[in-house]
């Protein structure tokens, strides 16, 4: 685990992980849905053409 911080920093630890989590997640949700929505668009098809 290379490089720990002190209780003194848990607050800022929290916060920038929170962030982090949030706004990446932000970030990448319109990515993986339009991936998404492809598929089942895809698989829609096939099961109503049978």
């Amino acid at each position: 685990m290379g490089f720990v911080l002190g209780w003194q920093w848990m607050g800022l630890r929290l916060a920038l992980g929170l962030v982090m989590v949030f706004g990446l997640g932000y970030l990448v949700n319109p990515h993986g849905h339009a991936e998404r929505s492809e598929g089942v668009a895809r698989s829609d098809r096939a099961t109503r053409r049978r």
